[in-house]
């Protein structure tokens, strides 16, 4: 561990700083002395200590990214408890106000015990099927994208519209593609409100007309189920089906929808609230079975670090 904080410091810096203040000549006039042999020393400390950590890091770290079977094996455990103890406070808590919402919070629960629940041949073959309903996705939302233009050059919709749909449809793609930067996305999105805000103050900003953004979704939709199935093939059937499926329900959703907007903003806010009980409950859990020593600091810090990212984006309103 200390070879390896050595090794990856910041190295270079100061010493660049220390040769480069040195003036060139004296109070006397007289040039310093050996200067430029103190800039090459500098700089050869600076590249070699660069060469040796470029050599030396990779064979030092090769197996870091290696997880034990074991602490796999008790990460996987811990997770499962996890859920299962937020699935018994949802159990718990659900009374005749909060049913519908809370039934569609434990769906998702479920799902994800499902997924944990499998064995090693079953999770491969579940993330092979995840990437490929990733890939759909990126399929139906390129298509989403190009039917936002269509319509915006056509004049069916105005360009706040198009605008909106746009944002959403990056901050998607960067979610598929690079799950690992959310904190960036989040950071981003807050930027660019912020940045809105300042630019185009709110009061001269076009009044949202849901009714249109309604009419524009199913079409978006219908655009990406006819891209999916285009692009569907034997190898990839079962992923473009789920994603359509997924497609056909956000239709439905719209579908469905009563002229009684704000009951649906409730429950929206009513899934979130519970939701976020839920992720209170997973840390609860997991601070337990730290206490009782069921499992380490660091793998404590991994589930709490996926509960938060869970957590950013429920805040961020993208819980449906």
């Amino acid at each position: 561990m200390s070879a390896l904080t050595s090794l990856s410091g910041v190295r270079g810096a100061v010493t660049l700083a220390g040769a480069f203040s040195i003036p060139y000549v004296l109070n006397n006039g007289d040039a310093f002395p050996e200067r430029d042999l103190i800039l090459f020393l500098a700089a050869g400390v600076i590249l070699i200590s660069l060469i040796v950590a470029s050599i030396s890091l990779p064979l030092l770290t090769r197996n870091a990214d290696e997880v034990p079977t074991e602490d796999e094996e008790k990460l996987n455990a811990a997770q499962i408890a996890t859920l299962k103890a937020a699935l018994r406070f949802l159990a718990q808590s659900m009374n005749e106000d909060n049913r519908h919402a809370t039934h569609a919070v434990i769906a998702r629960y479920e799902a994800r015990l499902r997924s944990l629940s499998l064995h090693e041949e079953e999770r491969a073959e579940g993330f092979e099927l995840a990437v490929a309903e990733n890939q759909a996705r990126l399929i139906g939302l390129q298509a989403e994208r190009k039917e936002i233009a269509r319509m915006f050059k056509a004049g069916e919709i105005p360009d706040y519209v198009a605008n909106r749909f746009n944002d959403s449809f990056a901050a998607l793609e960067t979610s598929l593609s690079r799950r690992s930067r959310m904190r960036v996305l989040l950071l981003t999105r807050g930027l660019r409100k912020l940045g809105a805000a300042i630019i185009k103050p709110k009061e001269v900003e076009p009044r949202l007309d849901k009714g249109i953004i309604r009419k524009t979704k199913l079409k978006t939709c219908q655009a990406a189920i006819g891209a999916i199935r285009a692009q569907m093939t034997k190898e990839n059937r079962k992923a473009s089906l789920n994603v359509i499926g997924q497609y056909r329900e956000i239709i439905r959703a719209i579908s469905r929808k009563n002229e009684d907007p704000e009951d649906e903003r409730l429950q929206r806010k009513l899934r979130q609230e519970i939701q976020l009980r839920a992720y209170q409950v997973e840390r609860d859990e997991i601070q337990a079975m730290y206490e009782r020593g069921e499992i380490k600091r660091d793998m404590a810090n991994a589930l709490r670090k996926t509960i938060s990212y869970a957590e950013a984006t429920v805040l961020e309103g993208e819980l449906a």
